[in-house]
């Protein structure tokens, strides 16, 4: 009877509630994917990578067509792209040049595998601990704290400039005020 008598009299608390809990499963379905797509590329890396498909014949080409997958999900990640030595021949000698090593994925040079490796693992580890997040409590806490500075970082301005801390207070004080009047009005409901 008291939950349901706190539905009729907050349906506005409600329907956050509600609108929270499928925001929070739909963020983790989307990490989780990510981190499925993530391990599913790295262990066709490690495949492209091992003995036996080195001495095979036939080459595979997999991974070469999954190159631009793999490129994107390191941007989307946030991570710094590699580059090693190569040397140019020309004709009087060679020049030392910096080459990528996203976009040499599929290339046999140890620097480059070992590089790709560490960043797949990267990635795997980044939308794992994306996926984790969603269901931590301090997360959603600095995010409720921090969400301003969020906001203002997708209209295209700096999140830690002074107009974002200073609208960051009065959001705060706004949401301590409305968390406290929920909370003693379901302290009511309760007695």
């Amino acid at each position: 009877m008291q939950i349901q008598e706190l539905i009729v009299q907050y349906p506005a608390l409600v329907a956050i509630i509600v609108f929270f809990l499928l925001f929070a499963f739909g963020r983790w379905v989307y990490f989780n994917g990510k981190l499925r797509k993530s391990i599913k590329l790295l262990n066709l890396f490690e495949h492209h990578f091992s003995p036996e498909s080195i001495a095979s014949s036939d080459y595979d080409w997999a991974l070469a067509e999954r190159q631009p997958e793999i490129k994107k999900l390191f941007q989307e990640a946030g991570l710094v792209e590699g580059h090693v030595p190569h040397t140019q021949k020309v004709l009087n000698g060679g020049i030392i040049s910096a080459m990528s090593t996203w976009e040499n994925i599929t290339l046999l040079d140890r620097e480059v595998v070992d590089n790709n490796r560490m960043a797949l693992h990267r990635l795997k580890g980044y939308y794992e601990d994306r996926r984790n997040e969603t269901c931590d409590i301090v997360y959603w806490i600095e995010f409720l704290i921090s969400w301003p500075r969020y906001f203002l970082a997708y209209l295209g301005l700096s999140k830690d400039s002074l107009f974002g801390k200073i609208l960051q207070v009065p959001v705060l004080i706004a949401e301590i005020a409305l968390i406290l009047d929920t909370i003693v009005k379901i302290l009511d409901i309760v007695k």
